[in-house]
């Protein structure tokens, strides 16, 4: 019974995790450097390709990446984020990403809380001529 009631909130639990993007509302601090890597295993009974076409065929690979972020001020800050794949059929860098990200506004509005305005911009490119 216990493990059946694990399960389901484990399942729920799921359901409202979301990932944050690259660009989130949190300044590094001129100086400060931030590495995330992260390792994936991936599978799935069909795959999904490019424009929509599908393939009945199993998938399974895995994935490592490497997320940074540094505080080049106290305002400005630069991400990124590059991934390293391994299937059965390829391996090798896929799309990596680079951004930046500037505070325009911090000011407080209350004894206890601020207003902040941010502005940021990016790119995603192959870092890789690999096959889709």
């Amino acid at each position: 019974m216990q493990q059946q009631i694990l399960t389901i909130l484990l399942v729920f639990n799921s359901l409202l995790l979301v990932g944050q993007g690259a660009l989130d509302g949190y300044m590094k601090g001129k100086g400060n450097l931030d590495i995330a890597p992260s390792f994936s295993l991936m599978s799935a009974g069909r795959f999904d390709g490019a424009q929509g076409t599908a393939y009945d065929i199993p998938y399974k690979g895995n994935l490592l990446s490497v997320f940074a972020a540094y505080g080049v001020t106290d305002r400005f800050d630069l991400v990124a984020s590059i991934p390293y794949i391994f299937t059965s059929t390829q391996k090798g860098l896929q799309d990596g990403g680079f951004y930046a990200k500037y505070r325009l506004i911090y000011t407080p509005v209350t004894a206890k809380g601020r207003l902040g305005l941010m502005a940021g911009t990016g790119v995603s490119l192959p870092l890789s001529n690999y096959q889709p």
